[in-house]
């Protein structure tokens, strides 16, 4: 499984991210065509991998950025990468008594809504529909749905 991931510098450093996901979408296809590999193990070691380097990559970021800062410009092309020295800013309104209430009526919708769609869900399951107004019943209530087959990997 070790020639599966590609290792540190080995990707071409010319491409841009949309031709590395390009490239990877590619390279998956070849394991699954190879049919010589334990694809769910496949799968769930890339998991471990795609948690190791968001791990990595969060700790680094500060050191990183030291790194970059040092330069004292505000954009670079460093290693056939374009390097920008960023500030975020994050108000915080809480101050204002206007957006308060407005969050305030934010999450009473979002519990109203909760609700609502508890109860659609509950009526779905009885295939009708109880007009909470009138109190009328519409039978064959069906709410649409999509469904999608996933996998759930927990490390």
């Amino acid at each position: 499984m070790t020639k599966i991931v590609k290792s540190l510098g080995t990707i071409d450093r010319s491409l841009s991210k949309k031709e590395i996901k390009e490239a990877a979408i590619v390279d998956a296809q070849a394991i699954i065509d190879a049919e010589k590999y334990d694809l769910l193990q496949v799968y769930v070691e890339m998991k471990r991998y795609e948690a190791y380097l968001s791990g990595v990559l969060q700790h680094l970021k500060t050191a990183a950025y030291a790194q970059a800062a040092e330069k004292g410009e505000k954009s670079f092309d460093y290693n056939e990468a374009k390097i920008t020295v960023a500030r975020t800013v994050k108000y915080d309104y809480s101050v204002d008594e206007n957006w308060q209430s407005m969050k305030s009526d934010i999450e009473m919708l979002r519990a109203h809504r909760k609700e609502r769609e508890a109860f659609l869900k509950k009526c779905n399951e009885k295939n009708e529909l109880i007009d909470e107004e009138t109190g009328e019943v519409i039978s064959d209530f069906s709410l649409p749905k999509t469904e999608k087959e996933i996998i759930i990997v927990k490390l």
